[in-house]
Order: C-alpha cells, then structure tokens, then sequence
C-alpha cells in the first residue's frame, strides 16, 4: 500500500503531537492551534513513523523565536522494546518534523502508544 502526501495527521501522529505538547511553555498555544489541520507531507525513508508537517494555510506562527525548536519525549514501555526518543522540530514558529529516534538495531514501524510517551519538555536554550 503506498502512502500518498500530502495528507490529514493519522489517529497515531495527532496522539503523539498532543502528547508532546502537553507542556508549558511560551508559545504552546500556537503549535497546538497549529496541529488542528496540520497535514504529513513526507514520511522518512528508512520505513520509520517519522513525518515532516506542514500546517494548515493561516495557521498562526508561534512565538518561539527563529532556528529550530526541540520539544523531546521519551519512550517508556516493557524492557523488550528498544529505546528511543520522539522530537518535535518547529522551524521558524512553524510545526516541521515529527521524528521517531530509535536505539535499537531496526527501524520501529509505528508510534508507540500515548501511555508509554514521557515528555520531556522545551530543550531550546
């Protein structure tokens, strides 16, 4: 089946997207307006969930300032699944990529559910 872009965020990609926003910091509001609508336009070759976004036509940029923003989420789960971490990059107060980083020797297929998902928080400095 071949994925076409492109395309609305899935039921997986909204959970993890509201999952890392659920912290605070100055210009949340905007990235998570900016997630109603959102749309995938390109999904990472390797065959992992990663996904670069775009936003809906007149989405309102988030004052976080220009260069990229690093919103960091780890996985939590059994001690079966490989360790990775989940990043959100915002490129000049716009939503941008959605990656899944694993540590494991293969690619994971899909996101991992919203209970085993820790947010970390804003890492920009």
């Amino acid at each position: 089946m071949r994925n076409e872009f492109p395309r609305p965020l899935g039921t997986s990609e909204l959970a993890t997207l509201t999952a890392l926003l659920s912290v605070e910091f100055d210009g949340v509001d905007q990235l998570r307006d900016q997630v109603k609508g959102a749309a995938a336009v390109r999904r990472c070759r390797c065959g992992c969930p990663t996904i670069d976004l775009a936003p809906r036509p007149g989405a309102v940029r988030a004052p976080v300032g220009d260069g990229l923003l690093l919103l960091e989420a780890g996985i939590a789960g059994d001690e079966s699944a490989a360790p990775g971490e989940i990043l959100l990059f915002v490129r000049d107060g716009y939503l941008s990529c959605l990656e899944y980083v694993s540590y494991g020797d293969s690619p994971p297929m899909a996101w991992p559910g919203v209970s085993d998902i820790v947010p970390i928080g804003n890492q920009r400095s």
